[in-house]
């Protein structure tokens, strides 16, 4: 029993050292690959449009350098939008097939469909972060790792940056109808009653 823990403990080492190796060829094609292709011209001018109609195009700091926290949430929630709204068509086809596969009991490839999703869908949200880090000539990756970090340590913001990674945080107008919805109204007839 004792044989069989160690030769674990070698496959496991071998596996985080494959995948470290494998991360690290990523984070390599991340960083020095330049695509200078039209299409990254054509995406860039798109971005620059989409944060203008978004009032994101300017970056707001609060007074100890880093980002201001709900500018922050709100660019994190663009770059997860935008990534999705990209791979729509592919995602609607993952779907399909991801149903086909509960249907038919292949648990195997459903959860291979759905780990390919999350990792295509993280690729396509850094793809769209690069662009918006190269148009934002006022923000740097470290400011922007180091605002995410420090946010991420206070309970009051955790929430906030999980929604926005999610894609879920409401947006302006959708907040002040919700504030609005929920706001206590005092009637004729309830306040009689109670009294």
């Amino acid at each position: 029993m004792v044989e069989k823990n160690e030769k674990n403990k070698g496959l496991f080492l071998g596996l985080a050292a494959a995948t470290a190796l494998v991360g690290a060829a990523l984070l390599w094609q991340y960083v020095f690959t330049n695509d200078d292709d039209e299409e990254a011209e054509v995406a860039g001018s798109d971005i620059q449009a989409e944060l203008e109609a978004a009032d994101l195009a300017t970056v707001k700091k609060a007074a100890n350098g880093m980002l201001e926290p709900m500018y922050m949430c709100q660019l994190l929630n663009f770059v997860t939008l935008n990534g999705r709204k990209r791979r729509e068509g592919e995602r609607k086809e993952a779907i399909a097939q991801r149903r086909e596969c509960f249907k038919n009991k292949q648990w195997n490839g459903y959860r291979d469909i759905i780990q390919e999703q999350f990792m295509a869908e993280d690729q396509m949200c850094q793809t769209v972060l690069r662009e918006v880090l190269e148009f934002l000539t006022d923000l740097s990756e470290q400011e922007f790792q180091q605002t995410m970090q420090t946010m991420a340590q206070h309970p009051q913001y955790g929430q906030m940056l999980m929604a926005a990674q999610q894609g879920k945080l409401p947006s302006k107008d959708e907040a002040a109808d919700a504030k609005k919805a929920k706001a206590p109204r005092l009637e004729r007839a309830k306040t009689l009653t109670a009294l």
